[in-house]
This record gives structure tokens, C-alpha cells and sequence, in this order.
């Protein structure tokens, strides 16, 4: 069938995500008007073509490692993930890797609790241009930490997850959005 109008019985096909060694997909983000499907061991692009075999799909990245089922953000209008590795946080453009997480790899994951990586989460605010990443750290099962990594300026630093746990929904000229405010730095952040 079509399935841009749902109608039809028959197959127009389908695709096999799963490399050789079988690694689950992990994540899909759109990047650019396709659809990346970021594996534990790969990532892959969904390209829409026309009927009958509706999308395509191309090998982009033989060894990129994500670390959890929710370590990809979209960032600058979808044109760019941040992607937590395995190894590194990097910046990619589908083509390039920019390793934006050089100057914290050692303490992100020698902190990191291994046995609790599912439980990574990344979100992007487009209001104040930062990258939150929630860490498990020491003997923590859900994230404990949060590390801010600032696209503007290219800084990175950390801060425990008390700050946003308390985090008040409030309305500012706008819908409502999470906050979290950081009494120490004296800031407030816009996460949704």
C-alpha cells in the first residue's frame, strides 16, 4: 500500500535496520529532511525517495556508538545532533564529528555509572543554546548529575540534578515552559 495515504493492501517492501552483529536501534532523529536511525553500533539515514520503495537506507556512520536510547539531540535548527558516545560527546553534521566533549571526557565518564547508562538523557534548549546532559553518577541508578554544554560559546560545566528537580512551570510572554534556577551561578534556565 501507500503509506503517505494509508491505502492499499499490498507491501511496498521493507527495510532490515539490523547490521550483521544485530545491534538494536536506539534512536531516530531527523536530521536535514532525513530520518537518522542511530544504532549501538552505526549509524544509518532513511531517505524518502517515491513509490514503490518509499524510503532508502544508507550507512552514514560505520562506528558511531550511541550510549542510551535517549543520548541524541537536534541542535541549530535540526542541522546538527549532539551525540553521546560511547567515547566522547561530539557535534555531527551526518558528515562530520566535531568532539566537543574533549575537555570533560575524563571526568564525564570516569564518573559515569556503567550499569546505569540507559538511564542518559540529553535535551536541547533553543532559548538559552544549551545542551543538558543527565548522568548517573557513582552508585546513582537515574541521573544525578547534569553537565551544560553552551553551543554559543563552546564551554562546558557541571552542576548537580537538585537544581532542576525543584524546577517551577511559570509563564513568561510565552507558553509555559520548565525552569530550572541555579542559585550559585545566579542563572535560570529555560529547558522546555
Amino acid at each position: 500500500g501507500d503509506p503517505t495515504t494509508h491505502s492499499g493492501t499490498a507491501s511496498t517492501g521493507t527495510l532490515d535496520l539490523l547490521d550483521a552483529n544485530g545491534t538494536r536501534v536506539n534512536q531516530f532523529v531527523a536530521l536535514r529532511g532525513n530520518l537518522v536511525a542511530y544504532k549501538e553500533e552505526s549509524a544509518h539515514a532513511l531517505i524518502y525517495k517515491a513509490s514503490p520503495f518509499y524510503f532508502t537506507q544508507t550507512l552514514l556512520h560505520a562506528s558511531l556508538t550511541t550510549i542510551s536510547r535517549r543520548a541524541v539531540a537536534p541542535v541549530f535548527n535540526g542541522d546538527q545532533h549532539l551525540v553521546v558516545t560511547k567515547e566522547n560527546i561530539i557535534l555531527w553534521d551526518g558528515q562530520n564529528l566535531d568532539r566537543v566533549g574533549d575537555p570533560i571526557q575524563q571526568d564525564f565518564y570516569n564518573n559515569l555509572n556503567w550499569d546505569a547508562v540507559e538511564s542518559i538523557w540529553v535535551v536541547y534548549s533553543p532559548l538559552t543554546e544549551e545542551v543538558l546532559i543527565g548522568i548517573p553518577v557513582g552508585s546513582a541508578t537515574l541521573p544525578n548529575k547534569v553537565w551544560i554544554y553552551n553551543l554559543r560559546y563552546n564551554s562546558w560545566w557541571p552542576t548537580d540534578l537538585d537544581f532542576l528537580a525543584a524546577a517551577p512551570v511559570f509563564n513568561v510572554w510565552s507558553p509555559p515552559r520548565l525552569v530550572g534556577v541555579h542559585p550559585a551561578a545566579k542563572k535560570i534556565y529555560h529547558l522546555f
